[in-house]
């Protein structure tokens, strides 16, 4: 599962040994924010964990990356679909895809349910 994880991340159909050959500088000054970033969430995924808090996991790739990383990685039934995962994120693309919705506010949580029920309740311009 380890290489799937990684090449899922990656967008690659087949291993490429190369990238993991690959020298960085002390503490990854080679690498990006967003490079870093699917590395630390190909780590979680290998550890093959029960549950996986994914605290902004997103924030540092574009919009397009994080919708492959959550479509390939974070839903993908080989991968993280049928593990309990907390991803906090100000990714509203990813609400849909989404089993529940928790909006926070301060210091509460003024709606918990599924985002079909969200979206006829709230507004995405309230949460701006």
């Amino acid at each position: 599962m380890s290489l799937n994880a990684f090449n899922y991340l990656y967008g690659q159909s087949k291993p490429n040994l190369l990238l993991f050959l690959t020298l960085s500088g002390e503490k990854g000054i080679n690498l990006s924010g967003g490079q870093k970033q699917r590395i630390a969430i190909a780590r979680a995924v290998y550890s093959d964990a029960d549950i996986y808090l994914l605290d902004d996991c997103l924030s540092a790739v574009d919009s397009q990356v994080a919708a492959h990383i959550f479509a390939q990685c974070i839903r993908h039934p080989d991968m993280l679909l049928r593990k309990a995962v907390l991803l906090v994120s100000h990714n509203l693309q990813l609400l849909p895809q989404s089993d529940e919705v928790i909006l926070l506010d301060q210091q509460a949580a003024p709606y918990v349910g599924d985002y079909g029920k969200y979206i006829r309740t709230y507004t995405f311009v309230s949460l701006q």
